[in-house]
């Protein structure tokens, strides 16, 4: 609020009521304009702050961005590098793996031909022996097995059969029931396992 410059009684009385009233009004005069002066170069103070403000937080924003996508591009460049190497080291032990494979079917094979050499040394060398021997052994022992056996399976045939029948009645529902649970709990694990594996 403009405070109006007022003078003592005694200029009105020297330099009279006129010019002692021009006066009071070039000060009031002054007085107001350096106001609007000093409002203005506020006004231009503020103005040049909130553009300095504006323009800081403008290249906060910038730098921040730059340095997330910076932080992006190297994680991205790092998650491919470990997909790489992941890859890399599954590659490896799938060839392993493959190798250990072919060696041990190698290994196998040549067992096989090793027992099929050895069962046709042995075939060859007491196979007439052993065919007249279990000849003679049948001969001498396949009546009395067969009647023996006879016997037996017709005393204990029946009773066999309802125990067997019992035991699978049982055993049946208990079974199924324990690898419908194991399939429930391992089944999703065990496909996620295959499927990783596979890939």
């Amino acid at each position: 609020m403009p405070v109006t410059a007022r003078l003592s009684r005694n200029f009105y009385e020297t330099l009279g009521d006129s010019i002692a009233n021009e006066l009071v009004d070039w000060m009031n005069a002054v007085d107001l304009s350096y106001r609007q002066d000093l409002l203005q170069i506020n006004d231009a103070n503020v103005s040049r702050f909130n553009a300095t403000i504006d323009a800081r937080f403008a290249d906060a924003r910038a730098q921040i961005e730059a340095r997330f996508a910076d932080l992006r591009a190297e994680m991205d460049l790092r998650f491919t590098e470990l997909r790489a190497e992941m890859n890399g080291r599954f590659s490896a032990v799938h060839a392993e793996m493959d190798r250990r494979f072919a060696e041990t079917n190698a290994a196998i094979a040549q067992l096989d031909k090793r027992l099929s050499a050895i069962e046709a040394r042995i075939e060859t060398a007491l196979g007439p022996e052993l065919d007249a021997r279990f000849a003679r052994v049948e001969t001498a022992l396949g009546s009395e097995l067969d009647s023996r056996f006879a016997r037996v399976e017709t005393a204990l045939g029946p009773e066999l059969d309802a125990r067997f029948a019992r035991v699978a009645t049982a055993l049946g529902s208990e079974l199924d029931a324990r690898f419908a649970r194991v399939e429930t709990a391992l089944g999703p694990e065990l496909d996620a396992r295959f499927a990783r594996v596979e890939t």
